[in-house]
């Protein structure tokens, strides 16, 4: 028998679980339990609910639980539902049954002369009946698979002969016939139970497919509701946000859009956030987020305010700090992007937090990368600040490499005042203190304090082609000016005292120019020096060195540089030389300019003839060791120690 031919039926245990359904998880597994009643057979059951319902897996998974069993003659009180026989492998074929059915009856037709009405005709009905393709199934009628089978009649020649060779058919002919079970009665189809099972099988498929269906809807009307909520449920309270705004900042508050945002987990958004008594003050977004822990404890609304793109005058910034944001129904005021005022242009970018109350409110902010971490507390009508920096340039002279600085100063709408700086830089220290003024333009007036930072990175980086190595240290007074404030990278007057140790004039070669002593210009070369020191003037016309002390062992010097327009270079200095107690200074003009210095030794003018006589009187009487005996100091370019 085929497996779509078989009939199954539940077992004691499929039955326990068929009284309880809802101990199987799977629909399809409680459906197929319920539906298989020892009569349907799988052909029957994937017929009328195949659509719905997978037959054969769900068959093969009740088998493997033992839930069900297939129907056989000894479960169903002997009586088999397949009356179909399967011809043995060694059965004889129909036609041979048909020839030798012929034979016989001609036989016996050439003996009596009678016509034949034995086995021939069912054997031919047998051929027929077997050539015959398979009905359809009957939408209406009973399925054949539940219908009582007789005997095929392509067998009965084969039985006939079986019960004719029989000697218990010769014997007992009443006894074979009372053998035979009684044929059970025709299967109707299904009864009205079975029948609202299968309905409500169906019911719940379908509206298990329809909630599968309309759940996308649902949540598309869903996003929909809440779009239109956040747009247009808050423009009804407008006039209540402004007002508790009011209250909590101490001014008329107005702003521009009102919605409903995703920042922070959710939060009202305020945009274009404007305080008309503080003309300067303009936040871009304002976040109400709800603080849920905070309303917990107090059982009632708490918010944080996140101030995005914040802007303003320091004055006005000083009386919002002042306003305790920090109060009511606030519990942290946080910043992104606060930037201030300063000469028409805005400093800043940096994000933090407001700390404090009343009494001593602060903002603490620091830059994207967290290298500056600035301060700020309202004092009168100025932020005083204090700033620390790693790595980053000032706002004026950027051009000058800072290691770490430390700046603490007030600003104010008029200027920024510098009380105390103090860097680490060029291999040395840095100080400073002034004030910059942006009333009509941005005037910046300082005093330097330079304490043994490299010359040399430091005149390069200032855009200065004198060419000095060595620790400089020094006092000056410096202005710069500039249409605005960050325009200020240069100095307007530099004014100071200076010194030098341990470094070199590159370009100008004192030695060589006292050792060839008037035998024409020298370039190149370079004088090295144990100490320099002088003073600097420089202004929007040059500059002005004055050189008081130049110490290269038995080399010293002093005089006057000036460098003009395109760093022309042009002065004389007194250079001398001693050895063995003996001394030559000797008067030196240096030309050119800085990148190309020219040195060159002037010589004095012959003496008068007058003066000649008396100069060979003096000889006379001068011992003879110390007569014309010139002076020659035996030295080599860079080497007068």
């Amino acid at each position: 028998m085929s497996f779509e031919e078989t009939v199954y039926s539940r077992t004691e245990e499929g039955e326990a679980r068929a009284r309880q359904p809802r101990s199987i998880n799977s629909h399809e597994l409680r459906a197929t339990l319920l539906l298989i009643d020892g009569r349907l057979s799988v052909r029957e059951l994937k017929r009328r609910f195949g659509t719905s319902l997978a037959i054969d897996t769900a068959i093969s998974e009740l088998l493997r639980l033992a839930l069900i069993a297939p129907v056989t003659a000894n479960a169903n009180g002997g009586v088999n539902l397949d009356f179909v026989k399967t011809a043995d492998g060694d059965a004889a074929p129909a036609g041979s049954l048909i020839e030798s059915a012929m034979t016989r009856a001609q036989d016996a037709g050439q003996a009596s002369e009678t016509p034949v009405t034995g086995d021939a005709a069912p054997a031919a009905s047998a051929e027929v009946t077997e050539a015959r393709p398979e009905a359809g199934v009957s939408e209406t009628g009973v399925p054949e698979d539940e219908t009582r089978r007789e005997p095929s009649i392509a067998d009965a020649p084969a039985a006939s002969a079986e019960r004719e060779n029989s000697p218990a058919a010769a014997e007992a002919p009443g006894a074979r016939r009372a053998a035979v079970a009684p044929p059970l009665p025709p299967y109707n189809g299904p009864n009205l139970v079975d029948r609202s099972r299968g309905g409500l099988i169906a019911i719940r498929f379908f509206l298990g497919r329809l909630v599968r269906g309309l759940l996308p809807t649902l949540a598309i009307g869903g996003v929909a509701v809440l779009v239109v909520v956040a747009f247009l449920l808050p423009e009804r309270h407008r006039s209540d946000i402004e007002m508790q705004l009011e209250a909590q900042v101490g001014h008329p508050v107005s702003f521009g859009g009102l919605r409903v945002s995703h920042v922070g987990g959710g939060s009202l958004q305020l945009s274009d956030v404007r305080i008309p008594a503080l003309a300067s003050i303009q936040a871009e977004q304002v976040y109400l987020h709800p603080d849920w822990r905070a309303s917990m404890r107090a059982m009632a609304w708490r918010f944080t305010l996140r101030l995005d793109g914040l802007r303003g005058a320091p004055a006005d910034l000083a009386a919002l700090m002042r306003a305790d944001l920090l109060r009511g129904a606030v519990t942290s005021v946080d910043l992104r992007n606060a930037r201030v005022a300063v000469g028409g242009e805005l400093w800043g970018g940096y994000s933090g937090s407001v700390l404090g109350g009343a009494a001593t409110p602060r903002a603490s902010l620091k830059s994207a990368d967290g290298a500056l971490v600035v301060t700020l507390e309202p004092t009168g009508d100025a932020l005083a600040l204090d700033a620390v920096a790693v790595g980053r340039p000032l706002p004026v002279f950027s051009n000058i490499p800072l290691d770490t600085y430390q700046l603490i100063g007030q600003i104010g709408d008029t200027g920024f005042e510098v009380q105390q700086f103090g860097a680490g830089a060029m291999a040395g220290k840095v100080s400073a203190r002034g004030e910059l003024n942006w009333q009509a333009g941005a005037v910046l007036d300082a005093e330097l304090k330079l304490g043994s930072v490299d010359a040399s990175v430091l005149l390069k980086k200032m855009g200065s082609g004198m060419r000095i190595a060595g620790a400089l240290s020094g006092d000056f007074v410096l202005r710069g000016r500039a249409p605005d404030p960050s325009g200020v990278q240069k100095a307007e007057m530099l004014e100071g005292a200076f010194s030098v140790v341990n470094g070199a004039l590159t370009g100008i070669d004192l030695g060589a120019a006292l050792r060839e002593r008037g035998a024409g210009k020298i370039q190149g070369g370079e004088t090295r020096f144990e100490a320099l020191s002088g003073t600097l003037e420089a202004d929007g016309q040059g500059s002005r060195v004055t050189i008081s002390a130049l110490d290269a062992g038995a080399l010293d010097g002093r005089g006057r540089l000036q460098v003009g327009p395109l760093e022309a270079l042009s002065g004389r200095m007194s250079a001398a030389v001693s050895a063995g107690g003996r001394r030559v200074r000797l008067p030196v003009d240096i030309s050119g300019s800085l990148a190309a210095p020219i040195v060159e030794v002037r010589m004095p003018d012959p003496a008068p003839p007058a003066q000649r006589a008396a100069l060979d009187a003096v000889a006379e009487n001068t011992p003879e060791a110390a007569t014309e005996t010139p002076l020659e100091v035996p030295v080599l370019p860079g080497e007068l120690r």
